[in-house]
């Protein structure tokens, strides 16, 4: 009824994909429910969690991010948890995500040479769980058809309700 009941939890040492995902979710689905989420750094026995990337959770939860194919996901809803996981880059590069975070979409391309971020493998690092958050928030009804914000539709809904599912997807090319 527009109050979570939900928190998203992002590990203290997570990647930096793992971060943005975290990020992407509670904007999305604040927006969508009106309420506001948590993020918090651990998922309590009795709190229903939506927890990112590789940890104990989600390796107990079944999720070997290790057999999972570059930029691919795992995504496991069942009782009150949701596992989303993929392999997420550690290293400087991924870091990327927050530079454009607070750029206006109109100052991107002016702002940022794109043709050399994709010419010097800038994007080249693995980001798996946020697409996988991608992926769930699909489920939720968000849709982006086009850039900016003409392009993205955003249902809204005061109560969540996910059934359980198992879903794991990786892309067919390596780079795409």
């Amino acid at each position: 009824d527009g109050k979570p009941q939900m928190v998203i939890v992002v590990p203290p040492d997570a990647p930096a994909p793992v971060r943005f995902a975290g990020q992407e979710l509670k904007y999305f689905m604040d927006r969508i429910t009106g309420g506001q989420f948590q993020i918090v750094d651990t998922a309590r026995d009795q709190t229903p969690a939506i927890i990112l990337g590789d940890s104990p959770e989600t390796q107990k939860a079944g999720i070997d991010v290790s057999k999972i194919a570059r930029d691919g996901y795992r995504i496991i809803a069942r009782n009150d948890r949701i596992f989303i996981a993929g392999r997420d880059d550690q290293t400087s590069k991924s870091h990327l995500l927050f530079q454009f975070q607070d750029v206006p979409e109109s100052k991107l391309i002016r702002k940022h040479d794109a043709y050399d971020y994709f010419a010097n493998d800038v994007w080249g690092f693995e980001r798996g769980t946020l697409y996988g958050a991608y992926r769930f928030l699909e489920e939720l009804g968000v849709r982006w058809f086009l850039p900016g914000p003409k392009g993205l539709v955003i249902p809204t809904a005061k109560n969540l309700e996910i059934s359980a599912f198992d879903l794991h997807e990786e892309p067919v090319f390596e780079y795409r």
